[in-house]
């Protein structure tokens, strides 16, 4: 039985940014441009991702995380739904029913 080449998994060039996360961030802070840092880590054959791929790495890896609080499952409504050209509320209190229809129930 023949091995074959290993193939690259998928995800591996997020890794191979994520590794160097903490370098290229400091660089980043000291005015490197994200070009000249790829082109950097590419010559020294640090990664092998794509230009536009590592750019979007860095934008995920940067970006501030939102951390929300758990919502209560008791507390849980269902999502209103948008309908198009209605333009009527269902959600009408007793008194504007009463006033919408004069009264007739």
């Amino acid at each position: 039985m023949k091995i074959k080449a290993l193939k690259p998994k998928k995800g591996r060039g997020k890794i191979e940014v994520l590794a160097h996360m903490k370098e290229i961030s400091s660089l980043l802070d000291e005015g490197y441009t994200r070009k000249s840092i790829y082109t950097a880590l590419v010559s020294e054959k640090q990664i092998s991702v794509g230009y536009v791929a590592f750019c979007r790495h860095i934008t995920a890896a940067l970006a501030p995380t939102e951390v929300s609080p758990k919502e209560d499952s008791s507390q849980k409504t269902s999502p209103k739904l948008k309908t198009k050209g209605c333009g009527h509320n269902n959600n009408m209190t007793d008194e504007e029913f009463d006033a919408a229809t004069g009264g007739i129930k």
